[in-house]
């Protein structure tokens, strides 16, 4: 024997004894995986948050309630411990979303017998007290009882009195029977249709082994600030057609199909978190692929991610908006990929370019679509007063579009054509023309209703972007030194960005009509900051957070 292979069976032989690792004993090809940190942690977390948003005072009161109850302090770390809980290891959730979804939950424990019992006793009570006539069933009982028996609960039934643990039971509702056992390691719950005595023991090929769980942990811990998060998830790879089915069918069957593959071909695994940090709460999903696939340009999500980082003007707003959007993608390479894919998109492309063929030569794929980068953002400036709410022209408003360079005049020249049609046409709804502004030149797009006020959008190019505005101004756009997406997300250039001043909206609807409503929840609603969703990559892993910020 090496000195190395004494020192692993040491080892293994001690955590076998003492330490227990949920994700030791959950199968790897089960759909899902989730851990919930140790409470220790996960009870730190939730009441730093807490007193953050209610203040000390109020949590307190809430935290009286909350243990009046459940009939124990959730955030007493001594009391969870005297029940029996293990406080410093993370829970585990196991199970897979079929016709039938199953589920298997590992709770760490210090005295297991303890919290075995402290769990069987609260279930007898539940029983007893919704049915006053059903008491705790014999092992013969329960063998007969019938299918429509509303609930029940069981000792040790008669096919598992061969397991080794020291106690089992049952709870019987209608068709579905939970199992809650104990080793001295865990309490489980699981309701798998057949227990056995090799649920309870480290599984032959556990998630613990899976090189994409591992990527997965260390990633959810930096992006929460170095912190475990509250909450994690693992799904298995071959998830991912049920998820991303759902996601794409808006460009049509045979794009989302090619994509779709193309992306299980490179998937290793995916996931996301639920975590706090100080003064927010991140809820984050990610996508792991394999090494290299983001990066090679042979691959359109490669290609379509790999933006130019075009900086476009209201990247650069000096205040922060009320609401604001920003994508950045390469779109010429996706509009080629979905004419490709796609015969019925390519079918009326030909279609539409032939009817306006005589008053607009160009290709509208490869002319215009083409023409603009995918860099793009919108924002609402401020809110109007409640009275303007309705007035289109009260609204501050602005929006740019990145193009690209050589496609520049191309798109003048389109707009110059729209303008020369409709002088034609004389279209009393829809107009467009064209107009000086302080040497610029300056494209008006105005729609009439039939009955109502007229409509304009401003339009102006400025370097490489087109601007629109509500407002004919839209030259005098104010822009600041700093970076809005930076500032607010810490990515230089993520794929897609959208932010809620959840303060300014609040301020609002504090001083109009709707105050009454609200009133009472005010002081929980000061406390918000704002909330963003954020896309974007990061070497192998692609990812989408959703942020709520505190004040």
């Amino acid at each position: 024997m090496t000195k190395k292979w004494i020192l692993s069976f040491v080892l293994a032989f001690y955590f076998n004894l003492y330490g227990f690792n949920p994700a030791d004993y959950a199968p790897a090809e089960n759909e899902i995986y989730g851990e919930i940190a140790p409470l220790e942690v996960a009870t730190e977390q939730i009441k730093g948050f807490l007193v953050e948003l209610t203040g000390a005072a109020l949590f307190e009161t809430l935290q009286a309630q909350l243990s009046l109850r459940l009939g124990f302090d959730l955030f007493n770390h001594e009391e969870l411990t005297n029940m029996g809980f293990d406080i410093k290891t993370p829970w585990g959730f196991s199970g897979s979303w079929g016709k039938e979804p199953s589920f298997s939950l590992y709770i760490p424990t210090k005295d297991s017998l303890k919290l075995y019992q402290i769990l069987r006793n609260l279930a007898e009570q539940e029983a007893n007290s919704q049915h006053s006539s059903q008491k705790l069933t014999t092992d013969e009982e329960f063998q007969d009882m019938e299918e429509g028996n509303p609930s029940a609960f069981s000792k040790l039934p008669k096919e598992f009195q061969e397991i080794k643990v020291n106690e089992l039971f049952t709870l019987k509702e209608g068709n579905q029977i939970a199992y809650v056992a104990r080793t001295n390691k865990f309490v489980f719950v699981s309701n798998e249709p057949q227990f056995s005595e090799s649920k309870l023991q480290p599984a032959a090929k556990p998630i613990s082994s899976e090189s994409y769980y591992a990527t997965l942990k260390e990633y959810y811990r930096r992006k929460n600030g170095g912190k475990i998060p509250l909450g994690s998830l693992y799904l298995h790879p071959s998830t991912l057609r049920r998820i991303e089915e759902q996601n794409f069918p808006i460009y049509g069957e045979a794009l989302s199909q090619a994509l779709l593959e193309e992306m299980e071909k490179n998937i290793e695994g995916i996931g996301g978190f639920w975590g706090f940090e100080s003064k927010k709460t991140i809820l984050s999903f990610a996508y792991l692929y394999r090494k290299g696939y983001l990066r090679d340009k042979n691959f359109l999500l490669a290609r379509i991610l790999q933006t130019t980082g075009q900086k476009i003007t209201l990247q650069f707003f000096p205040e922060l908006p009320v609401l604001y959007l920003a994508l950045n993608i390469n779109l010429p390479p996706l509009i080629d990929f979905m004419i490709e894919k796609d015969p019925q998109l390519r079918d009326n492309l030909k279609t539409t370019r032939d009817k306006l063929a005589q008053d607009f030569p160009w290709d509208i794929a490869k002319d215009l679509l083409r023409a603009f980068s995918g860099n793009i953002a919108a924002l609402v400036a401020k809110l109007p007063p409640e009275k303007n709410l309705r007035d289109y022209e009260a609204w501050v408003w602005y929006a740019n579009f990145g193009i690209i360079p050589e496609k520049k005049a191309v798109l003048k020249d389109f707009l110059d054509a729209l303008v020369r049609t409709r002088k034609r046409q004389k279209n009393p709804e829809f107009s467009v023309s064209l107009r000086k502004v302080q040497g610029q030149e300056l494209y008006i797009l105005s729609y009439t209703p039939q009955k109502g006020k007229a409509m304009r959008i401003y339009l102006l190019f400025s370097g490489n972007e087109i601007l629109l505005s509500g407002n004919e101004n839209i030259g005098k756009i104010p822009t600041g030194s700093k970076h809005l997406v930076r500032e607010i997300t810490g990515y230089e250039n993520p794929n897609a960005f959208f932010y809620v001043n959840l303060s300014a909206i609040i301020d609002f609807l504090a001083k109009s009509n709707m105050k009454a409503f609200i009133l009472p929840y005010l002081p929980y609603l000061r406390s918000f900051s704002s909330l963003h969703m954020v896309s974007g990559s990061e070497t192998d892993i692609t990812f989408s957070d959703f942020v709520i910020r505190l004040k």
